[in-house]
């Protein structure tokens, strides 16, 4: 039987009243910032960590001449919250250059082999994680308002 993700959240919060497309790009580090072993990376040098079988079943998917494909971010279970995400990453299936950095950096790999061998501790910082991100730019007064559903 597998393990269910459920956590407490504070109750209560406002939301905005407003959300903006244009608005996210701001909001959001790029998606290379984080780590330096990105500097390396160019589009024109390929992804250099990707399993080479997985590129191809990619490149199969979304092939250049199409430009509306999609692909699940967990390629190995897709519908299911839980830490194969990282085992991804260990076999180098990360879909984002991105993610795939995370295990290859000598900064964030010790997380990466954390979250494989021990989903219930993924479990409880993905909970922590998603409880201190509804934390952030709270709203008070008449500056939002709480949503019922």
């Amino acid at each position: 039987m597998g393990m269910r993700n459920s956590y407490a959240v504070p109750a209560g919060r406002q939301d905005g009243r407003i959300s903006l497309e244009s608005e996210v790009a701001n909001n959001l580090p790029p998606p290379v910032s984080y780590i330096e072993f990105m500097s390396g990376f160019s589009p024109e040098n390929g992804y250099p960590s990707l399993d080479p079988k997985f590129a191809s079943s990619l490149k199969r998917k979304c092939p250049k001449s199409v430009t509306n494909n999609r692909v699940n971010l967990d390629v190995a279970i897709p519908n299911k919250l839980d830490n194969q995400y990282y085992k991804n990453l260990e076999k180098k299936m990360g879909l984002l250059s991105s993610d795939q950095t995370v295990e290859n950096s000598g900064l964030t790999a010790n997380i990466v082999a954390k979250y494989v061998n021990n989903p219930i501790l993924w479990a409880a910082d993905f909970a922590a994680s998603m409880i201190q991100m509804g934390l952030i730019d709270v709203k008070t007064g008449n500056q939002g308002e709480i949503r019922k559903n």
